[in-house]
């Protein structure tokens, strides 16, 4: 295994993701390189959203990958590759099938599990790397009103990191590797077969605050929620056009 070979473990950092991205531009690591901190005083989630998670008891990681052999157009399937990598190793963990809710995070019986943020370093038009941040929340039982969960509520018991992290970093290799070879195409079937609430009608809140009714019927290639409006017309949307409301 390449992911994970190289391991730097912090007590406390403002952001792995930042971290791992300073690494990149100054001197940049070999690829699978991982960032893993106990504690992140500035972690982040999508659309600039702070993730908290308690000190110690969660898994907070960003790897550091170069995919180099895909082009621009392809930076979802790369998204798509490392949720279900995540979707995969925590039904695993936990004993039970989780599910994506689009665009990157990953849900056990409606409640949040883990959240995954990607980003990207460009050298102008080439892909230079890709920073892998994941959130998954092993040991933590309460999360302040908000509809999370974890591995030990679901398990009902004290779960090791280091096997997460085995599990996490086996699963993501995994997935990671299809996108080089004739079998990247199956991670976007993949995806859609584990995507949450398909084929079910939604609330979805546009930038504009107003709420409508669609069906989700997918994603596509490029990453867009494909819906069925409550007036019958397909329509793609992007994020953070528009957002799944639970």
């Amino acid at each position: 295994m390449f992911i994970g070979a190289k391991l730097i473990h912090i007590p406390e950092v403002d952001s792995t993701n930042r971290f791992a991205m300073d690494l990149v531009r100054n001197n940049p690591p070999p690829e699978g390189t991982v960032i893993r901190a106990d504690f992140q005083n500035a972690g982040r989630g999508q659309q600039g959203k702070q993730w908290i998670s308690e000190r110690g008891a969660n898994i907070n990681a960003s790897v550091i990958l170069y995919p180099q052999l895909l082009s621009a157009s392809e930076q979802f399937l790369l998204n798509m590759a490392v949720a279900l990598a995540v979707c995969e190793a925590a039904s695993a963990l936990c004993g039970e099938p989780c599910l994506l809710k689009w665009p990157n995070d990953v849900y056990h019986a409606e409640r949040k599990l883990a959240g995954i943020l990607i980003e990207n370093s460009w050298a102008g038009s080439r892909w230079q790397a890709a920073i892998a941040g994941i959130g998954l929340n092993v040991n933590q039982q309460e999360f302040a009103g908000f509809p999370a969960t974890s591995l030990r509520n679901i398990r009902g018991a004290v779960l090791s990191q280091e096997d997460c992290l085995g599990m996490l970093f086996q699963k993501l290799e995994a997935r990671y590797l299809m996108l080089r070879g004739p079998r990247k195409e199956q991670i976007l079937d993949d995806y859609n077969q584990t995507l949450m609430h398909k084929n079910a009608t939604v609330k979805l809140e546009l930038q504009d605050g107003r709420v409508v009714s669609a069906t989700v019927l997918g994603v596509s290639r490029r990453g867009g929620l494909l819906i069925r409006t409550a007036q019958g017309e397909e329509q793609e949307w992007h994020h953070p056009q528009v957002r799944i409301i639970l």
